[in-house]
Protein backbone atom coordinates (compact mmCIF):
# COMPACT_ATOMS: atom_id res chain seq x y z
CA UNK A 1 0.00 0.00 0.00
CA UNK A 2 3.06 2.23 0.62
CA UNK A 3 5.02 1.27 -1.99
CA UNK A 4 4.46 4.45 -3.74
CA UNK A 5 5.33 6.52 -1.51
CA UNK A 6 8.68 4.88 -1.02
CA UNK A 7 8.97 5.04 -4.97
CA UNK A 8 8.03 8.88 -4.83
CA UNK A 9 10.43 9.68 -1.91
CA UNK A 10 13.16 7.72 -3.55
CA UNK A 11 12.60 8.82 -6.99
CA UNK A 12 12.77 12.75 -5.51
CA UNK A 13 15.92 12.08 -3.20
CA UNK A 14 17.60 10.37 -6.48
CA UNK A 15 17.05 13.22 -8.86
CA UNK A 16 17.37 16.03 -6.65
CA UNK A 17 20.86 14.09 -5.82
CA UNK A 18 21.52 13.55 -9.69
CA UNK A 19 20.90 17.70 -9.91
CA UNK A 20 23.14 18.52 -7.33
CA UNK A 21 26.04 15.55 -8.31
CA UNK A 22 25.63 16.54 -11.99
CA UNK A 23 26.30 20.27 -12.10
CA UNK A 24 28.49 19.76 -9.68
CA UNK A 25 31.22 17.28 -12.04
CA UNK A 26 30.06 19.82 -14.82
CA UNK A 27 31.19 22.71 -13.50
CA UNK A 28 34.29 20.97 -12.24
CA UNK A 29 35.31 18.71 -15.65
CA UNK A 30 33.83 21.47 -17.85
CA UNK A 31 31.12 19.64 -20.11
CA UNK A 32 27.66 18.87 -19.26
CA UNK A 33 28.02 14.74 -20.59
CA UNK A 34 30.59 14.33 -18.01
CA UNK A 35 28.24 14.67 -15.13
CA UNK A 36 25.39 12.81 -17.02
CA UNK A 37 28.46 9.91 -17.73
CA UNK A 38 29.45 9.62 -13.95
CA UNK A 39 25.85 9.52 -12.43
CA UNK A 40 24.61 7.01 -14.97
CA UNK A 41 27.87 4.63 -14.39
CA UNK A 42 27.14 5.14 -10.16
CA UNK A 43 23.73 4.84 -10.51
CA UNK A 44 24.29 1.15 -12.04
CA UNK A 45 26.86 0.06 -9.88
CA UNK A 46 24.23 1.31 -7.01
CA UNK A 47 21.51 -0.57 -8.77
CA UNK A 48 23.34 -3.66 -9.02
CA UNK A 49 24.11 -3.52 -5.08
CA UNK A 50 20.54 -2.96 -4.62
CA UNK A 51 19.57 -5.64 -6.79
CA UNK A 52 21.83 -8.29 -5.26
CA UNK A 53 21.40 -7.50 -1.40
CA UNK A 54 17.80 -8.10 -2.15
CA UNK A 55 18.48 -11.43 -4.12
CA UNK A 56 20.77 -12.61 -1.01
CA UNK A 57 18.73 -11.30 1.98
CA UNK A 58 15.38 -9.80 0.81
CA UNK A 59 13.99 -13.82 -0.06
CA UNK A 60 14.56 -14.26 3.57
CA UNK A 61 13.86 -11.29 5.24
CA UNK A 62 10.44 -9.45 4.73
CA UNK A 63 12.20 -6.35 6.19
CA UNK A 64 14.05 -5.74 2.81
CA UNK A 65 10.81 -5.70 1.46
CA UNK A 66 11.38 -1.46 0.84
CA UNK A 67 14.41 -1.71 -0.81
CA UNK A 68 13.03 -2.08 -4.49
CA UNK A 69 10.52 0.59 -4.52
CA UNK A 70 12.36 2.94 -2.31
CA UNK A 71 16.24 2.65 -3.31
CA UNK A 72 15.66 0.37 -6.75
CA UNK A 73 12.80 1.49 -8.30
CA UNK A 74 12.70 5.45 -6.22
CA UNK A 75 15.87 6.54 -6.18
CA UNK A 76 18.34 4.79 -8.68
CA UNK A 77 15.77 5.54 -11.12
CA UNK A 78 15.42 9.11 -10.45
CA UNK A 79 19.17 9.47 -10.14
CA UNK A 80 20.66 7.77 -13.46
CA UNK A 81 18.47 9.39 -16.66
CA UNK A 82 18.73 7.66 -20.37
CA UNK A 83 16.99 10.64 -21.40
CA UNK A 84 19.64 12.74 -20.09
CA UNK A 85 22.16 10.85 -22.16
CA UNK A 86 20.32 10.71 -24.81
CA UNK A 87 19.71 14.72 -25.21
CA UNK A 88 23.89 14.38 -24.44
CA UNK A 89 24.16 12.24 -27.75
CA UNK A 90 22.25 14.67 -29.72
CA UNK A 91 24.06 17.86 -28.57
CA UNK A 92 27.05 15.61 -29.86
CA UNK A 93 25.94 14.62 -33.17
CA UNK A 94 24.71 18.33 -33.91
CA UNK A 95 28.14 19.53 -32.92
CA UNK A 96 29.43 16.80 -34.58
CA UNK A 97 32.23 15.81 -31.82
CA UNK A 98 32.39 12.09 -33.52
CA UNK A 99 34.83 11.10 -30.91
CA UNK A 100 33.11 12.08 -28.07
CA UNK A 101 30.31 11.02 -28.81
CA UNK A 102 32.21 7.53 -29.67
CA UNK A 103 33.26 7.62 -26.42
CA UNK A 104 30.29 9.24 -24.15
CA UNK A 105 28.08 6.20 -26.31
CA UNK A 106 30.39 3.46 -25.42
CA UNK A 107 31.26 4.73 -21.71
CA UNK A 108 27.86 4.91 -21.15
CA UNK A 109 26.02 1.54 -22.66
CA UNK A 110 29.31 -1.03 -21.95
CA UNK A 111 30.44 1.26 -18.69
CA UNK A 112 26.99 1.08 -17.44
CA UNK A 113 26.27 -2.84 -17.61
CA UNK A 114 30.03 -3.50 -16.41
CA UNK A 115 28.97 -1.25 -13.69
CA UNK A 116 25.88 -2.94 -13.09
CA UNK A 117 27.62 -6.41 -12.77
CA UNK A 118 30.66 -5.09 -10.86
CA UNK A 119 27.81 -4.23 -8.33
CA UNK A 120 26.11 -7.64 -7.90
CA UNK A 121 29.73 -9.29 -7.62
CA UNK A 122 30.18 -6.97 -4.91
CA UNK A 123 27.65 -8.61 -3.07
CA UNK A 124 26.85 -11.99 -4.35
CA UNK A 125 30.20 -12.55 -6.74
CA UNK A 126 29.79 -13.48 -10.12
CA UNK A 127 27.91 -16.27 -11.27
CA UNK A 128 27.48 -16.66 -15.15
Amino acid sequence: MYSWLLVMVGGALGAVSRWAFSGWLAALLGGLWWGTLVVNLLGCLGLGMAWASVDRWGTTNPAFGWVTPLVMAGFFGGFTTLSGLHKDVWQLIQGQAWGSLAWYSGLSWLGGLLCLILGRALIVGIKV
